[in-house]
């Protein structure tokens, strides 16, 4: 760093020549000039930059390539710190070099690093990332593996931008209702993710085109191929297809929904949508809330509290269980003490209650809809990528049997099995349509017949009727109506009834809870006008 940039003496001192160096900060007190024996040590952009424990660090510095034998590198390093190559204004010192293992043909990219505070204290890193030859090399080592794997990788990368076409379609047809399906979001977020990741790894096979790795060390000992940059890369390409693991197989619910507890379970979802977003305000409030008090409380004793984002981590960490919140307490035993408590009543007791209420009540909503659904006959709308699925599903299921013909000798050795898998399946779209068709069936039936009975009665008021049937068999064939009727009203009337018992017991229910939340009321002001009345006595005897 530069002498006297970011740092103040104090005026105790001004009769003395005193030089102070401050903390590292990139473009502000950063030093790029020479210095040392003759300034034979000069600044360059060679190296990656790097994020540490106390600052982070942009590339480039004053850089000196090691020899390999041990005692030439022993011979520099003695001659580096006579000339003064770390002094009071170092803030950081990078040790990298490459490593090879044989019996795999990976690359060990390692860096140690020494973090030197204005105070004086020294923070030790070590940094390993491991390159695959794969990675830099298309084709890797030539091996049949890994030429299907790079084969894949370009046929995925086909895969992405048919969705790409596809998505962009469905967005410009649909539009607003495209954006406001949740699928949607996380379809381009797997796409970009995947891009990201495919960028990387592009960009690595560009900067490695034309170079062989070793071949420039072993016929010059004193090369070095920096790796850093590469490794790094890859890294980032790593992590970022492991969290899109975790969006693809998420994606996965979308496409099984045809399973009754699954298709619930993301309507309950969907309904504490709006609901859980306020509670995640509401949360993040109150734990924004505890982290900027332990920050501000501890933050000048505990590392893990020193600044806003490890103080974030510190209390995600106790939020699992995983923090030493004695050592808080230790260091003060009653603002830690009180902190604590407040931090368990109002995360733990309070939030995540009110988290779960939030779940319990919108599958309560759902369940209740699916009933009243049922009831009412309606039929809920499949996804085509569900049906298609299903249809697939089908078609698979039907070539094996075909094929291993198992068939006739399930259904001769156990018809009750065959007649379940192998029954047709009814179509639910059309069976609201079939039960009304019945029904108006049923009810022109019901019409005729009452108006053959009224053009008998008509008849035998009129004239007399003479017929060959005998007064038993006709008074038979009428009461057999009549009970027929008698039985269909009473159906009817039993499932009007069952219907609005279900409508009564849950409005029991709700107005169940409204009594239990008014009986709590109740009880709160009673404890309330006791604990006034017994404060006035008090008051009046003293």
């Amino acid at each position: 760093v530069a002498p006297n940039v970011g740092c103040q003496l104090s005026t105790l001192f001004e009769q003395f020549e005193v030089t102070c160096y401050a903390q590292y900060q990139a473009g502000f007190s950063e030093d790029t000039a020479r210095f040392g024996r003759d300034n034979q040590f000069a600044h360059s952009d060679f190296g990656t930059a790097y994020s540490g424990n106390l600052a982070t660090y942009s590339d480039g510095g004053y850089h000196v390539v090691l020899a390999q034998n041990t005692t030439e590198a022993l011979t520099q390093l003695a001659q580096l710190r006579a000339d003064g190559f770390l002094d009071q204004a170092s803030r950081a010192l990078f040790i990298d070099f490459n490593t090879w293992n044989s019996n795999t043909n990976e690359y060990a990219v390692n860096r140690i690093v020494f973090e030197m505070a204005p105070t004086g204290v020294v923070l030790p890193q070590f940094r390993s990332l491991v390159l695959q030859k794969g990675f830099v090399v298309i084709g890797g080592s030539g091996t049949m593996v890994e030429w299907v794997v790079f084969v894949g990788e370009v046929v995925l990368c086909f895969f992405i931008l048919s969705y790409l076409a596809e998505e962009a379609s469905e967005l410009t047809v649909s539009r607003w209702s495209y954006v406001k399906d949740g699928w949607n979001i996380m379809d381009w977020c797997n796409l970009i993710l995947l891009i990201v990741s495919f960028s990387y790894r592009a960009n690595v096979y560009v900067q490695m085109t034309g170079t062989t790795l070793g071949e420039e060390e072993m016929s010059d000992p004193t090369a070095y191929t920096d790796l850093q940059g590469l490794a790094e890369a890859i890294e980032v390409s790593r992590l970022v297809n492991a969290f899109n693991a975790l969006l693809i197989w998420a994606k996965v619910v979308k496409y099984i929904g045809f399973f009754p507890y699954i298709r619930m379970l993301v309507q309950t979802v969907e309904s504490a949508a709006r609901v859980f977003v306020v509670f995640l305000i509401v949360f993040a409030c109150s734990f924004i809330g505890f982290t900027l008090a332990f920050n501000v409380g501890f933050g000048d004793q505990f590392w893990d509290s020193s600044t806003f984002a490890r103080t974030a981590i510190f209390l995600a960490r106790a939020f699992l269980g995983d923090a030493e919140v004695l050592l808080l307490y230790r260091a003060q035993p009653l603002f830690a003490g009180v902190l604590v408590l407040l931090f368990i009543v109002c995360i733990f007791c309070l939030m995540l209650n009110v988290f779960f209420a939030v779940m319990a009540h919108a599958f309560f909503e759902v369940a209740y809809e699916r009933r009243q659904d049922q009831k009412l006959g309606k039929v809920q709308e499949e996804d085509w990528r569900q049906e298609m699925l299903l249809k697939t599903l089908a078609q698979g299921r039907d070539t094996v049997v075909k094929q291993l013909n198992i068939g006739p000798t399930l259904r001769r050795m156990a018809p009750g099995l065959y007649a379940k898998i192998f029954a047709p399946v009814p179509d639910r779209s059309s069976a609201v349509s079939t039960a009304l068709v019945a029904e108006d069936a049923r009810q022109g039936k019901r019409r005729r017949r009452r108006k053959s009975v009224a053009s008998l009665t008509a008849t035998d008021t009129d004239t007399e009727f003479s017929t060959s049937r005998s007064p038993g068999a006709e008074s038979s064939q009428d009461c057999s109506g009549v009970i027929r009727a008698v039985e269909h009203m009473a159906g009817r009337l039993l499932g009007r009834i069952q219907a609005i018992g279900f409508e009564v017991t849950s409005e029991m229910r709700e107005a169940y809870d409204v009594l239990l939340g008014l009986k709590v009321a109740v009880d709160v002001l009673s404890d309330r006008l006791d604990q006034i009345a017994e404060e006035q006595v008090n008051i009046f005897d003293a």
